[in-house]
C-alpha cells in the first residue's frame, strides 16, 4: 500500500458521513424504465390503484386494454367459419371456447356444431341416426371419431402382420387438404426417389413464378400433387376412404357389393362404394380412372390392373422402372400448357433419368416415353388381391320390371325394390346385433351332420351366393354350429344353422315385439291399405363388430361366419323390432303400424293414402332397407297381414291357413292333439264358444289321461268335427270403434265361461268385436251358479281391458243370470265378489238381465256362412256330382234329377250333397243339434233331413250321427215297448175335435211358474205348451183353455185327461158339459189310458233337460221353441208333421233349397182350402189304418235288444264308481260324509253324501279307508 500523503487534507467525520447520504441518494434514485411496459409497471405501482385489489375490476380493465371491442360479433364470424380438419376433440376444444362467448341455445349450438364435422363423420351419425341434443352429439361423435382413428390404425397392424419381414422404409407423405372436383384432373405422381435434386438457380425460378416444384408446371403446385403407388397384383383402382373424406371427393353407391380378398385368401374386405376421377398420372396424359373406396392407410391411392392395361407401360422388374407411353396428343391437348410439345409415337433408346431432367426434357425434346421411380413396396396386401361378385343377371333382369309391378305413382321409389340393392352388405348402424353370452360361458363346438348329394348342391350354392354378398366370410372362430336343411313348400331345401345351444347360454334382449290384436286396433278408421314386406329381412342388419365369430358354422367345405345378422338367433327378433320402431316412430299408430318386416300403411282417404306410401318408401330408402315388389300390395281395400285378412270391414281368418286346419286328419296321439289346439288357437277369437267346444280334446291332454293309453271317445270325435267345420265360417270381426257403445254378453257353464263384445254399426246392426272364452280350472268348476256367471263377467272384462277401461259410454254387459244385476247394489258380498267388485271398480258399466231364449250370441251363436255357396262349391269338387252335372250340360240326366232354380242339383227336389268338406255333417247338426229341433231320435232326424237333401247311404250317416250324440244319450231313457193288451182310441173326425190335456206339475222356480200345461191334438198329434203353476185351479184351468185353445182351433167334442183335482173339480165338469165337451178320465192308478199326452210330455222333459241351465230355472224360456221343435218333427202314427198335419206346410226354420212357399193368392184360396181337407182326411185315413192293422195282444217282439239293466222300483239311484275322500261336519245329523265318484259322470259332477246314502257302497268304503287309514271313518281303525 503507498505510504499516505500527509500533505492531503484530512477530512472530519461530519464531511465523511455527508459525502455517504449524498452516494446513498444517487444510488436509490430511480433508474430510468428499459421499456414502455416497465415504465406502466412502475407508474401502476407507484399510485396502488384499486385495479390490483378488485378482481372482476382488473378483468374488465384488462379486456378494455388488450380485448377485442366487440368480441360477440367477432365469435359470431369464428363459429360460422369454423369446422374440423384433424381431430374432433381438437375442434371440441375451439367449439367450446365460442360456446362460452356466445351462450346461445342448446339447438343453435348443436346445428353449428353438426355443421361443422367432417364429412365420414357426419356420415356415420345419420347412419345410426343423429341425436338432438349438443351433449349426446359430441359424445356420439367423439367415439365415431375414435373409431375412425383405431380403425387406421388396425389397418396398419394389419398391413405390417402380412408384409415381407425384411425391413422397408416407410413413405407416408402428408397429405393436403384440398378439395378436387371430378370433373378437373387431379394430377397424381408416383412416389420418387430423391437422386436428381433440383439445382439451386431452377429451384428458385419455379418458387419465384408460382411453378410446381416437381414438375414446372404452372396449373398447380406442389401440394396439389398426390402420392400413388402402382401395384400389378390389384385387379382394380383402390382409394383410401380418409382421402376422399379429406378432399370431399362424390362418391358412388356400387349395384353390387364386392369382397376384396387378400394374398392370404381369408382377410376379406367389402367394397360398396365407389369414386371416378379424371387424373393427370405423372402429367403425362389424362384419363378418367375408377377407384374402389377402401381402407388402405400407408398410400392414399393405388393403381392397378386396369390403369396399367390403359396405359400399357414397360417394367423392368431388374431396376423397378416403369416407361408409360403416352398417347398422340391433340392439339387441343397440346396448346394450354408449355410443357406439352408434339410428341413423336416412335420409341427411341431408354435411358433411366431423374424426373426433373425427363420433365425438363419433355419441355424440350421429342421424346415419347418417360420412366417412373415408384418408391419400394412397403406392403404385399394387395399382391394377390382378387374381386369377386354375384351372378347379376337374375338381379338385373329383375329390377328391370319392377315398373311393371310397381304402381306408376311410386315410381320414383323403385329403388326402394331393388333386389340388386337389397343384396349389398348393409352399412353398420347402432342397431348392430350384439350376442351378450352369460358370464363364464362360450358358445358350444356343434357336430357336421351327412348331407345327402341334393343337401351338398344347396349348400354349395348358398356358400356361393353369400360369399359374394358378403353375407358370410370365411372364420377362424373356436366355436361352430351345426347345419341342416328344412324343405320348403316347392320340395326346394332351406340352409339353417341350428343356434339352439348358443341361444341356451345368450343373455336376452327383452326389447318387445308389439301384441298383434293392439296392432289391428288401430285400424278402426281405414279405408285403404298396402302392405310391405322387407327383402332379406334379418340381412339388411349387420352384425356387430366382435360378435360375428359366434354365428360360425361349419360345414364340409369349411367354417364360415355371419357379416350380417342370420335368422334363428334369439335376440334377432328384437334388434330387428328395434331398428324399425326408431325408423319410423313418428309415423307408427299414426298410419303404419310394423310387426318384424310386415309393413301396413293404412288411411281414410286414398290421396291421403298416397302420402303416406311415399313418406314411408322415401324413410326406407333413407334407412337402407328394401322391399320386396312381389309381396307387397297397394291402396286396396283388402289385404293379407300377419295371417289375418284386413278390410275396411274388418278382420277375418286367411282362408290358406283355415283350409289346413279343416283338413287335418284326426289326431292319433296326445301330442297330435295338442299340435291341432295349438294351431286353432291363433284364430280361437273368431270361434264362438272355443273353450267349450274344444274341452273334450283338452280333457286328453290332462295329466291322468297322459297316464293311460291315448283313446280317442266319440266326444272328442264330435269336438273335433266341430272345432273344424267352425273353421268354414266367414265371419268378420269389426274393428273396435272406441267412439261407439260397447256391448258385452256373457255366458257361463258347468266348465267354461263365454263373452262376446260388440257394437252396433249400420243403422244399429250389431257386429261382433271379438269373442272370448276360458276353460274353468278345479277350483272355479266348484264354484256355485252365481260365481260361475259373475266370473264370466271379470273374466271379459280382465281380457278386454284395453278396450273396456275408460270407455266413453258406459259398458252394457247382458246376462241370463237375474240376480247379477244386484250385484253393484248388493250390501253382502263374499271376499271373491268383493275382490271381483274392487277389480270392476275401475270401470263404467251396467249389468243388464236378459232372458237365455233372447241370448243370440253366447248362447247360440253361430255366424255361418251362406250355405248355398259351400253346396255350390262341393258339387264340382266331388265325383259324383260332378258327374250329374256334366251329365245335366248334355241334358241326360237320369230320372229324378234335375237343376232348380238355385242352380242346385236336387233329387226329388232335395238337394244332392256331395261328400265335401263334412257338408253332409253340418246339415245333420243343423237338423239336430238346434233347439230349434231338440235332438230328436233317427227317424226324426232322418225325416228332416230328407225333407230338403239327399245323399246316398243317408239312413246310415244319419243313425251313425245319433247313436254318438252324447246329449242325447245323457237326456234320453232306454225305450222298449208297453207289454200287455193294446187298445187304440177312436180316430177323431177332423183336428182338434179330440185333445188330450195333462200337467207336469213340481217344477224348479222358472220365471214364477212351476208347472205346464200339456194339450195334444189327437188327429194331427199336434201340442201346445203352456207354462202355469203348481195351484193352478178350475177356473184358471178355464182361462188357459180359453186362451190356448178355443181361441185358436175352437171348442172340442171330447177332452182325455188324467183325474186331477182341476179336471175333476165341479166347476170345470159343469163347464165342459154347458160347452158340450165329453170329459174321459183315464183309470185310477193306470196312466197309459192317456198314453198320448204321456208321451209328449216325456219329449218335453227330454228337450228341456238338453238346452235348460245348471239349476233348470229357464225352462219357461225354452217352451216355445220346444213347442215348435215337436210339431215340426215326424209323428211315428201318422209318418207327418203335426204342423204339416194341421196347417198344410212345412215351416221355413232353416236352410231350404227353396223359398218357403207364400201364402196362396185370394183366387186359389178355395183350392188350397181343398187341399187342406184333403189333408185332414188322409190324416184321419192313416189313424183308422193305424186302428185296423194294430192287434189287441202284444207285438211280436215285446222287448227291445238292450232292455234296463234293472227294474226301476223307486226313485233313481246313481252308481258309484269311487269313494275319493272323507270328512266329519258336525253340524249334521250324519256328520260322516264321503266325496263320491259317480260312474258315467264328470269329474265336476263329484260330491260330498252322507255315509246314510252310501250304505249299498259299504266295500268301495272299506277299500277307501284300507288306502287311506288316516281320514276320518265310522268305526276307528
Amino acid at each position: 500500500m503507498p505510504p499516505p500523503n500527509h500533505s492531503e487534507r484530512i477530512e472530519s467525520l461530519e464531511d465523511q458521513v455527508r459525502s455517504l447520504l449524498a452516494a446513498l441518494e444517487a444510488r436509490s434514485a430511480p433508474a430510468p424504465p428499459p421499456s414502455e411496459n416497465a415504465s406502466v409497471q412502475h407508474s401502476l405501482r407507484s399510485k396502488e390503484p384499486e385495479v390490483f385489489v378488485d378482481y372482476p375490476l382488473f378483468i374488465s380493465q384488462l379486456r378494455v386494454v388488450f380485448g377485442d371491442p366487440d368480441r360477440i360479433a367477432t365469435a359470431k364470424r369464428e363459429i360460422e367459419a369454423l369446422s374440423q380438419t384433424t381431430f374432433v376433440a381438437n375442434y371440441l376444444t375451439q367449439f367450446r371456447q365460442l360456446q362460452m362467448t356466445l351462450n346461445w341455445g342448446e339447438d343453435a349450438m348443436a346445428w353449428f356444431f353438426y355443421r361443422g364435422l367432417k364429412e365420414n363423420v357426419k356420415d356415420d351419425l345419420s347412419r345410426s341416426g343423429k341425436p338432438t341434443d349438443l351433449e349426446t352429439l359430441i359424445q356420439r361423435s367423439l367415439e365415431i371419431d375414435n373409431r375412425i382413428a383405431e380403425r387406421i390404425s388396425e389397418k396398419k397392424r394389419t398391413i405390417t402382420r402380412s408384409t415381407n419381414p425384411t425391413t422397408m422404409p416407410v413413405f407416408n407423405p402428408p397429405i393436403a387438404p384440398t378439395t378436387v372436383h371430378p370433373s378437373s384432373p387431379s394430377v397424381l405422381r408416383a412416389p420418387l426417389t430423391t437422386a436428381g435434386k433440383l439445382d439451386p438457380e431452377e429451384y428458385k425460378r419455379r418458387q419465384t413464378n408460382n411453378l410446381c416444384i416437381y414438375c414446372a408446371s404452372s396449373e398447380h403446385v406442389a401440394t396439389d400433387l398426390h402420392d400413388v403407388m402402382i401395384d400389378s397384383g390389384a385387379t382394380t383402382n383402390f382409394i383410401d376412404s380418409r382421402f376422399v373424406t379429406l378432399h370431399s371427393l362424390p362418391l358412388t353407391s356400387k349395384l353390387l357389393t364386392e369382397t376384396l380378398l387378400l394374398a392370404d385368401g381369408k382377410t376379406q374386405i367389402i367394397i360398396s362404394e365407389e369414386v371416378q376421377l379424371s387424373c393427370l398420372v405423372a402429367e403425362l396424359f389424362p384419363s378418367d380412372i375408377t377407384f374402389q373406396v377402401t381402407d388402405l392407410g400407408l398410400c392414399p391411392i393405388i393403381l392397378g390392373l386396369p390403369w396399367l392395361k390403359g396405359a400399357n407401360p414397360n417394367i423392368d422388374w431388374q431396376s423397378g422402372n416403369i416407361t408409360t407411353r403416352s398417347p398422340p396428343l391433340t392439339p387441343s391437348q397440346m396448346a394450354p400448357s408449355q410443357s406439352s410439345s408434339t410428341l413423336s409415337s416412335a420409341s427411341l433408346d431408354i435411358d433411366v433419368i431423374d424426373a426433373f431432367a425427363f420433365d425438363k426434357s419433355l419441355q424440350s425434346d421429342c421424346i415419347t416415353s418417360g420412366t417412373l421411380y415408384p418408391s419400394p413396396i412397403q406392403s404385399q396386401q394387395l399382391l394377390a388381391t382378387t374381386i369377386t361378385s354375384s351372378d347379376t343377371t337374375t338381379a338385373l333382369a329383375y329390377d328391370t320390371g319392377l315398373s311393371d309391378i310397381i304402381p306408376p305413382e311410386y315410381h320414383q321409389y323403385l329403388d326402394v325394390f331393388s333386389r340388386v340393392r337389397a343384396d349389398k352388405l348393409p352399412p353398420h348402424r347402432t342397431y348392430d346385433h350384439h350376442i351378450p353370452l352369460e358370464e363364464g360361458k362360450s358358445p358350444p363346438f356343434g357336430p357336421i351332420y351327412s348331407l345327402s348329394e341334393h343337401e351338398l348342391k344347396t349348400l354349395r350354392g348358398y356358400l356361393e351366393e353369400n360369399l359374394a354378398k358378403g353375407f358370410v366370410s370365411p372364420s377362424d372362430s373356436p366355436a361352430a354350429s351345426p347345419i341342416l336343411f328344412v324343405k320348403k313348400k316347392d320340395g326346394s331345401l332351406r340352409l339353417c344353422v341350428d343356434y339352439r345351444g348358443l341361444n341356451q347360454i345368450t343373455i336376452r334382449n327383452r326389447y318387445p315385439l308389439p301384441l298383434i290384436d293392439e296392432l289391428l286396433d288401430r285400424l278402426h278408421e281405414a279405408r285403404f291399405f298396402t302392405h310391405i314386406d322387407l327383402y332379406g329381412a334379418y340381412n339388411l342388419l349387420r352384425m356387430a363388430k366382435g360378435d360375428k365369430w359366434k354365428t360360425a358354422f361349419r360345414t364340409r367345405y369349411g367354417l364360415f361366419q355371419y357379416n350380417v345378422m342370420p335368422f334363428g338367433l334369439t335376440n334377432a327378433p328384437a334388434s330387428f323390432q328395434h331398428l324399425m320402431n326408431d325408423t319410423f316412430k313418428d309415423m307408427l299408430d299414426r298410419s303404419l303400424i310394423i310387426y318384424l318386416d310386415d309393413l301396413l300403411i293404412y288411411s281414410s282417404t286414398l290421396e291421403q293414402h298416397q302420402g303416406h306410401v311415399s313418406a314411408v318408401l322415401a324413410r326406407l330408402r333413407q334407412a337402407g332397407l328394401y322391399a320386396k315388389a312381389e309381396k307387397c300390395q297397394f291402396s286396396t281395400s283388402q289385404t293379407e297381414f300377419l295371417g289375418f285378412v284386413v278390410s275396411d270391414q274388418g278382420v277375418s281368418m286367411d282362408p290358406s291357413k283355415t283350409e289346413v286346419i279343416t283338413n287335418w286328419p284326426v289326431p292319433k296321439s296326445v301330442h297330435d292333439v295338442q299340435v291341432f289346439l295349438g294351431f286353432c288357437n291363433f284364430y280361437r277369437k273368431f270361434i264362438p264358444q272355443y273353450s267349450r267346444t274344444a274341452y273334450p280334446l283338452t280333457q286328453l291332454l290332462r295329466k291322468e289321461a297322459q297316464s293311460t293309453p291315448f283313446a280317442w271317445n266319440h266326444a272328442a270325435q264330435h269336438a273335433f268335427e266341430q272345432l273344424r267345420s267352425s273353421f268354414n265360417t266367414d265371419t268378420i270381426l269389426r274393428h273396435f270403434d272406441p267412439a261407439r257403445p260397447i256391448i258385452v254378453e256373457t255366458d257361463a257353464s258347468d266348465f267354461a265361461v263365454a263373452a262376446v263384445l260388440s257394437q252396433s254399426f249400420d243403422q244399429g246392426t250389431r257386429h261382433p268385436i271379438a269373442f272370448f272364452s276360458k276353460k274353468l280350472d278345479p277350483a272355479q268348476l266348484n264354484y256355485p251358479i252365481f260365481d260361475k256367471e259373475m266370473f264370466a263377467i271379470v273374466a271379459a272384462f280382465k281380457h278386454w281391458r284395453q278396450y273396456l277401461e275408460g270407455a266413453k259410454f258406459p259398458v252394457q254387459v247382458l246376462t241370463d243370470h237375474r240376480s247379477l244385476k244386484y250385484f253393484t247394489t248388493t250390501k253382502q258380498l263374499n271376499r271373491r265378489q268383493a275382490r271381483w267388485s274392487e277389480l270392476l271398480s275401475d270401470f263404467d258399466f251396467v249389468i243388464q238381465y236378459r232372458p237365455g231364449a233372447q241370448a243370440g250370441l253366447p248362447d247360440t251363436l253361430t255366424l255361418k256362412s251362406d250355405i248355398t255357396d259351400k253346396i255350390h262349391d262341393a258339387l264340382s269338387s266331388n265325383s259324383w256330382t260332378s258327374a250329374l252335372l256334366e251329365q245335366a250340360h248334355l241334358g241326360s240326366l237320369p230320372l229324378g234329377f234335375a237343376i232348380n232354380s238355385m242352380n242346385l242339383l236336387t233329387y226329388r227336389d232335395s238337394v244332392c250333397i256331395p261328400d265335401v268338406d263334412n257338408l253332409r255333417l253340418l246339415i245333420i247338426q243343423d237338423r239336430h243339434n238346434l233347439p230349434s229341433v231338440g235332438h230328436p231320435g233317427r227317424r226324426k232326424t232322418l225325416s228332416l233331413v230328407r225333407r230338403s237333401f239327399f245323399w246316398p247311404g243317408m239312413s246310415k250317416f244319419v243313425h251313425t250321427f245319433v247313436d254318438s250324440c252324447e246329449t242325447c244319450r245323457r237326456i234320453k231313457a232306454v225305450r222298449h215297448k208297453p207289454y200287455g193288451h193294446l187298445k187304440s182310441l177312436p180316430v177323431p173326425p177332423h183336428p182338434w175335435s179330440s185333445i188330450s190335456m195333462d200337467l207336469i206339475e213340481q217344477l224348479p222356480p222358472s220365471s214364477d211358474f212351476t208347472a205346464i200345461l200339456v194339450v195334444v191334438d189327437h188327429l194331427t198329434k199336434m201340442a201346445t205348451f203352456v207354462p202355469t203353476t203348481n195351484a193352478l185351479d178350475a177356473p184358471e184351468l178355464a182361462k188357459l183353455f180359453l186362451c190356448h185353445v178355443y181361441s185358436k182351433h175352437g171348442l172340442p167334442t171330447s177332452i182325455v185327461s188324467d183325474r186331477g183335482s182341476e179336471f175333476t173339480s165341479h166347476f170345470w165338469c159343469s163347464l165342459s158339459a154347458l160347452l158340450g165337451i165329453e170329459n174321459h178320465f183315464s183309470s185310477a192308478y193306470h196312466p197309459q189310458s192317456d198314453g198320448q199326452t204321456g208321451c209328449v210330455n216325456q219329449v218335453l222333459e227330454q228337450y228341456l233337460c238338453g238346452y235348460s241351465n245348471h239349476l233348470q230355472t229357464n225352462w219357461s224360456d225354452l217352451l216355445p221353441l220346444a213347442e215348435f221343435s215337436y210339431n215340426n218333427a215326424e209323428h211315428a202314427s201318422t209318418q207327418l208333421t203335426p204342423f204339416f198335419a194341421n196347417y198344410g206346410y212345412h215351416p221355413h226354420f232353416s236352410f231350404d233349397n227353396t223359398d218357403p212357399a207364400p201364402l196362396p193368392p185370394f183366387p186359389a184360396a178355395r183350392w188350397y182350402a181343398d187341399q187342406l181337407k184333403q189333408l185332414h182326411d188322409l190324416a184321419t185315413e192313416f189313424g183308422y189304418l193305424l186302428k185296423i192293422s194294430t192287434p189287441s195282444a202284444p207285438p211280436r217282439n215285446l222287448t227291445t235288444a238292450a232292455s234296463d239293466p234293472s227294474p226301476s222300483v223307486s226313485d233313481m239311484e246313481y252308481e258309484v264308481e269311487q269313494i275319493l275322500d272323507s270328512k266329519v261336519d258336525l253340524r249334521y245329523h250324519d256328520p260322516h260324509f264321503y266325496l263320491v265318484r259317480w260312474v258315467g259322470y264328470r269329474p265336476d259332477h263329484n260330491s260330498w253324501e252322507p255315509a246314510s246314502n252310501l250304505t249299498h257302497a259299504s266295500d268301495l268304503i272299506a277299500e277307501f279307508h284300507t288306502a287311506n287309514p288316516t281320514r276320518p271313518s265310522l268305526t276307528p281303525c
